[in-house]
């Protein structure tokens, strides 16, 4: 058992986090100098996501830079005002479902988790999964340059007017 600093972030149980970075099944060392890029990094997976990169960065020196795509980046930051002190995080204001993704910087490692399920504004479920099909395209034509080694896409949205 690794003697890790004790980080909670996104309110998550410190334990977990612990047996995370107990039981990691790789090395650790291959995400050494990584940049990773996540869209939904303010959703459910994304803050654990986060979190768990951030105290595998802190307990073992990575170096990781880390992009967070949010479409309300500012409310983001406000809502975890630790990120702000978290050097490795950059916060990238965009809606996928309406601009792509546009920067020449490269990544190792994308995470989408992004999804448009917000029922509250899109009664159409047809519009709803017309935007999640836009920010999928958008993000495939952006990794195909610019993610160099894997690309990992899950979510956990869901329409509620099925």
């Amino acid at each position: 058992m690794k003697n890790i600093k004790k980080l909670n972030y996104f309110k998550v149980d410190v334990s977990d986090y612990e047996d995370i970075i107990n039981n990691l099944n790789f090395k650790v060392a291959k995400l050494r100098n990584s940049k990773i890029i996540i869209s939904g990094g303010s959703g459910f997976i994304g803050k654990w996501l986060i979190g768990s990169l951030l105290n595998i960065n802190n307990n073992f020196k990575l170096n990781l830079k880390i992009d967070i795509i949010s479409r309300n980046s500012k409310r983001f930051e406000k809502n975890y005002l630790f990120l702000k002190k978290e050097k490795c995080i950059n916060l990238i204001n965009i809606n996928l479902c309406k601009v792509s993704l546009d920067t020449k910087k490269r990544y190792d490692y994308f995470f989408h988790l992004a999804n448009d399920s917000n029922s509250k504004y899109y009664s159409d479920l047809n519009f709803q999964l017309y935007n999640n099909l836009q920010i999928t395209r958008n993000i495939i034509k952006f990794c195909e340059n610019n993610v160099s080694k894997k690309i990992f896409f899950c979510s956990s949205g869901a329409a509620d007017n099925i």
